[in-house]
């Protein structure tokens, strides 16, 4: 879905559905972490793409809403 949302974004040159893209980036890098949290106790990947997808859905958010 991220792809095809960027794909039309460059062929067409509409911004407005960057936040979804930005939302969706997010989803995956959450589900990543968990993932990650799940195969390791304690590991940096996982609290790292916590803390990503929860910049991203910050940025996400900030530009639906301005």
């Amino acid at each position: 879905m991220v792809i095809i949302l960027g794909g039309y974004g460059l062929i067409t040159g509409d911004t407005s559905l960057s936040s979804l893209m930005l939302f969706t980036v997010g989803l995956l890098l959450l589900m990543d972490g968990a993932i990650e949290l799940g195969k390791d106790k304690k590991s940096f990947r996982a609290y790292s793409g916590f803390a990503i997808a929860a910049f991203v859905f910050f940025v996400s958010a900030y530009t639906l809403f301005s």
